[in-house]
C-alpha cells in the first residue's frame, strides 16, 4: 500500500495526543447537549411540581449549572480553534500551541468554571447524603472535610494554571492536579458508597411500604440516579487514566464535567415528581410512619403526582395533633439510630 504524501511525519504518539485533545471537543460538545435537555426537563418538572417549594431557588441553581457549562464548552471550542486554525503557524505546530499556551484566559475561565461545576455537583450530593442520614452530622463530616480540601485545592490549582509558562501537562501542575482530582474523587466514591449502604440497609423498611414503594426507592433507576453511580464511575475511569499518565484521560474529562452538571438536575427531577428520596420517606422506612399510613398515602399518587407531597400533609396534620403525639414533626427529625 503505496504511503501517504500528505500524512503527518509526526510520531504515533504526538499523533495520538493531538487526536485525544481534537476529541474532547467533540464530546464536550455532545455531552453538553444531553446537559441542556435534562435541565429543561429539570426546569419544567420544578414549574410544574404540586408542592411549589423552593422553586426559584432550583431554576437558579439549574440556570447557573448551565451558565457554567456553557461558558466551559465555548471555551473548549474556542481554545480548539486558536490551535488548529487561528494560530496553526505556532512554532511546533498545534500540539506545542497546547502545551505552551494552557495559561491564555480561554483556558483559564474554562478550568474555573469546570472546578465550579464540580463544587456545585458536590455540595448538592453532600445535601442527598444529609437526607439520607436524616441529619447525623458525624456521617457527613469526613465527606464534608473532603469537599472543603478538595476546593481548596482546586482553588490552588487554577492559581498555578494562570501563571505564564506553566504547562498544564507539567510535573509542577500534577502536584496540584492529582491531589484535586483524587479528593474530588474521592469525595464522590465515598458519597455514593454512603448512599448505596444507607438505600440498601433500609431496604427491609421499605419492603414493608409494599412493592410500589421498593421499586421507587431501592430500584436500578433510583440507585443510578440517587448515588451518582454514572459519574462515580466515569471519575474512577479518568483517575486510574490520569494517575498513570495517560492520553486517553484526556477523553473523560469534558465528559465528567458534563455528567457532573446533569447529575444534580436528575436528582432534582426524581425530587420534584415525588421519587425521590425526602426525609419524610427516609422516616417512614426507619418505622417512624407506619405502613398503613404510608400506603394510604401512596395510593393517593394518582390524585397529586407526588406520594411526597402527601406525606408532608399527614406529617402536619400529626403535628397539630399536640405535644404529646409520637410521630410528630419533631420526632420525624431525629436521627437516625445508630
Amino acid at each position: 500500500m503505496a504511503k501517504d504524501p500528505w500524512r503527518t511525519d509526526e510520531s504515533a504518539s504526538s499523533l495520538w495526543f493531538e487526536q485525544a485533545l481534537n476529541a474532547t471537543v467533540y464530546i464536550g460538545a455532545m455531552a453538553y447537549g444531553t446537559q441542556l435537555a435534562i435541565a429543561f426537563l429539570a426546569v419544567y418538572h420544578v414549574i410544574n411540581s404540586k408542592t411549589k417549594k423552593y422553586v426559584w431557588q432550583s431554576i437558579t441553581y439549574v440556570g447557573i449549572l448551565v451558565l457554567l457549562s456553557t461558558i466551559y464548552t465555548a471555551c473548549n471550542i474556542h481554545s480548539n480553534e486558536m490551535a488548529w486554525i487561528d494560530e496553526r503557524g505556532y512554532p511546533g505546530g498545534p500540539l506545542q500551541y497546547q502545551i505552551e499556551q494552557s495559561y491564555t484566559t480561554t483556558i483559564l475561565v474554562a478550568n474555573v468554571a469546570a472546578i465550579s461545576i464540580t463544587f456545585l455537583a458536590d455540595i448538592c450530593m453532600l445535601w442527598r447524603c444529609w437526607i439520607v442520614y436524616r441529619g447525623l452530622w458525624i456521617a457527613v463530616a469526613l465527606p464534608a472535610l473532603l469537599l472543603l480540601s478538595s476546593t481548596a485545592m482546586g482553588i490552588l490549582l487554577v492559581l498555578q494554571l494562570a501563571l505564564p509558562g506553566v504547562v498544564i501537562w507539567g510535573a509542577s501542575i500534577a502536584k496540584f492536579s492529582i491531589p484535586y482530582w483524587a479528593l474530588s474523587i474521592t469525595f464522590t466514591l465515598l458519597v455514593t458508597f454512603m448512599i448505596v449502604a444507607r438505600v440498601l440497609s433500609m431496604r427491609r423498611g421499605i419492603q414493608k411500604l409494599g412493592p410500589e414503594c421498593e421499586k421507587l426507592y431501592t430500584g436500578i433507576a433510583a440507585m443510578l440516579v440517587e448515588c451518582a453511580l454514572p459519574y462515580a464511575l466515569i471519575s474512577f475511569v479518568f483517575i486510574i487514566l490520569y494517575g498513570l499518565r495517560t492520553t486517553a484521560s484526556n477523553l473523560f474529562v469534558p465528559l465528567m464535567i458534563m455528567v457532573e452538571a446533569m447529575t444534580p438536575q436528575l436528582i432534582m427531577i426524581r425530587v420534584a415528581c415525588g421519587h425521590g428520596l425526602s426525609s419524610e420517606a427516609v422516616a417512614a422506612a426507619s418505622g417512624q410512619m407506619s405502613a398503613m399510613e404510608f400506603q394510604s398515602v401512596f395510593s393517593d399518587t394518582e390524585r397529586s403526582d407526588s406520594p411526597m407531597t402527601t406525606i408532608r400533609e399527614v406529617v402536619h396534620a400529626k403535628e397539630g395533633a399536640g405535644p404529646g403525639s409520637e410521630s410528630s414533626f419533631e420526632e420525624l427529625s431525629k436521627p437516625f439510630p445508630s
